[in-house]
């Protein structure tokens, strides 16, 4: 009886010592399935840093922030007139300041007209500027072109004053300083009642024959003085 226990207790400890043994194998393995063998667990992916920092973006040419404000272009002398200025009128040794307005031509010019005066279309090709309180007194401007035949252009002028009186060319200082520079002829007729002169004045390369009728009355001895300003401010429309 007493050995009957004596092998019922060491088969008891031979099979508590192999299930311990299962135990310790099994706990070797960081995740052990059914089998005992670790289940494989892929590797977290990992981003490979890159070498090359981004490029910074290049700011356009016109970039505000690169270039700075845009220049505004120079003007070229007469590329743009101001609307009113102020004519100077010399009358028996005094100068004086007058306002004119400008008005453009169809024909591609422009001029500056005084108050008391009025700019309109007279003909195709021709404008006039008049005195509004005497419409009689007025000159008119034709624009030729540069390489027009200036001789031609003279015998027509002193034909039509030859209609007024004797024709006479006015040359040096009898020309207005004013337009001195400028005229390629002057021509000049009267009478006690009238007076008449055709010029063709050059500016910037264009030529202007401008005819100034201009009655012996009240209203010459201010009028006659502020007509040559007036012609002198002519200048091609830009």
């Amino acid at each position: 009886m007493t050995f009957m226990r004596r092998w019922k207790y060491a088969v008891l400890l031979a099979a508590l010592a192999a299930a311990l043994s299962a135990c310790n194998a099994g706990g070797d393995a960081p995740n052990g399935d059914a089998g005992g063998e670790a289940a494989e667990q892929p590797a977290p992916a990992q981003e490979t840093p890159s070498d090359e920092t981004p490029a910074e973006e290049t700011p356009a040419a016109d970039d505000p922030a690169v270039s700075g404000p845009a220049e505004e272009a120079p003007a070229d002398g007469a590329s743009k007139l101001p609307e009113k200025t102020e004519l100077e009128v010399s009358i028996e040794g005094m100068t004086e300041k007058v306002p004119a307005t400008i008005a453009v031509s169809d024909q591609g010019y422009a001029v500056y007209v005084m108050d008391g005066f009025e700019f309109t279309p007279e003909e195709p090709g021709i404008d006039q500027v008049f005195f509004t309180n005497a419409p009689e007194y007025y000159f008119q401007i034709q624009m030729k072109q540069g390489d027009a035949d200036v001789e031609a252009l003279k015998e027509n002028a002193t034909a039509a004053l030859g209609v007024v009186g004797e024709v006479r060319e006015m040359k040096g200082e009898e020309i207005h300083a004013s337009l001195r520079d400028e005229a390629r002829f002057f021509l000049h007729a009267g009478t006690s009642e009238l007076t008449k002169n055709i010029a063709l004045i050059e500016k910037e390369g264009a030529l202007f024959l401008v005819t100034m009728n201009l009655p012996n009355g009240e209203a010459a001895e201010g009028v006659t003085p502020r007509f040559l300003p007036m012609i002198d401010s002519i200048a091609l429309k830009k």
